[in-house]
C-alpha cells in the first residue's frame, strides 16, 4: 500500500481519495511522485542460500539496472571544485561519445574532488 501511494508507476489517486490520508496537508505533494523499488523478502531465491546472498543479489541487480538506464562519466580532481570536473567532462566531449553509443539514454556526470588540505571529498552528480 505504501508503494502504491508513493510510486510514479501507479495512478492511485482514486484509491487514496477515499482514505483519511487524503485529508493530510501534504497528501498531493507526495502522491505518486517517487521512483519506488519493491522487494519481497517472503521467499529467498534459489540462487541465494542465505540472507546475505539475497541482499548481495539485490544490490548487484539494482547497480546493473542503474548503469543500464544512466550511463555515467566520472572525473576525479585534486584540490579543485566539482564544477571544474563537470566542466572538463563537457569540454572534452565525453558526453558526445556516450550519446552515440547509448542513443537516447540520459548520461550522468559524476565529479569526485579531493581536498588535500582538509582531507575531504566533494561529489557532484549532474545530468548532462
Amino acid at each position: 500500500m505504501i508503494g502504491a501511494y508513493y510510486s510514479k508507476a501507479a495512478d492511485s489517486k482514486e484509491l487514496f481519495n477515499k482514505l483519511n490520508i487524503s485529508n493530510a496537508a501534504t497528501y498531493e505533494k507526495h502522491l505518486n511522485k517517487y521512483n519506488v523499488i519493491n522487494i519481497s523478502f517472503n521467499v529467498i531465491s534459489e540462487n541465494g542460500n542465505t540472507y546475505d546472498d539475497y541482499i548481495k543479489m539485490i544490490r548487484d541487480t539494482i547497480k546493473k539496472d542503474i548503469v543500464e538506464k544512466y550511463p555515467f562519466i566520472v572525473e576525479l580532481k585534486k584540490d579543485e571544485l566539482p564544477k571544474v570536473a563537470i566542466k572538463q567532462i563537457r569540454e572534452k566531449e565525453y558526453v558526445e561519445k556516450f550519446s552515440r553509443e547509448d542513443d537516447g539514454k540520459k548520461i550522468l556526470a559524476v565529479a569526485i574532488c579531493y581536498d588535500s588540505k582538509s582531507k575531504e571529498h566533494r561529489c557532484k552528480i549532474q545530468e548532462v
